[in-house]
């Protein structure tokens, strides 16, 4: 699937984790096995006391991509400043330790940036399985988002499944940390 558009990018994920040891080498493989290439994957262990760390660094001995920051003061969006001050790629794109990414998420998350049609953008929860209750959680969801939109500005953002140009975000963020 690779595309010219993503011939040259140069992407970064940002993926927090606290305790993850249950999720996180789920989520790993998912991030690796992109369609696209990417330049790092900077992952922050928000003061993990399980294998948490372990898992990490079993994974970037064996993949350079993979930058491992450790952060003793707990909070997601810390540890997503952190690992902000840490990206070198032009986009950066988020999620969480406990989400499982399709390998087309990095590929369908950032194209639309660097085509020069929008600087961020911002994806839904698919459901693991079709039933009932997960289909009204999704339309839950997009309503809840549908009501934050006010023209072209949104009031609240859902970094699980999140990508935006790294200087813009950089702007916004750094100012305040």
């Amino acid at each position: 699937m690779e595309n010219k558009i993503f011939k040259n990018s140069r992407i970064s994920i940002i993926l927090p984790v606290l305790n993850g040891e249950k999720t996180l080498a789920a989520c790993l493989k998912s991030l690796l096995a992109q369609n696209i290439d990417f330049l790092e994957l900077v992952v922050v262990d928000n003061g993990s006391s399980d294998k948490t760390a372990s898992i990490i660094k079993s994974y970037a001995k064996y993949d350079k991509r993979i930058i491992y920051i450790f952060e003793p003061k707990k909070g997601r969006g810390r540890a997503r400043n952190i690992a902000l001050k840490a990206v070198s790629g032009d986009i950066v794109a988020m999620t969480d330790a406990d989400c499982l990414v399709p390998e087309n998420w990095l590929y369908d998350l950032t194209k639309k940036i660097l085509t020069g049609e929008f600087v961020a953008v911002m994806g839904f929860e698919k459901e693991a399985m079709s039933n009932y209750w997960t289909k009204m959680r999704q339309l839950a969801d997009e309503e809840n988002i549908a009501k934050k939109i006010k023209g072209d500005f949104v009031s609240h953002l859902d970094t699980k499944n999140f990508a935006c140009e790294t200087k813009l975000l950089k702007k916004l963020v750094l100012l305040k940390i």
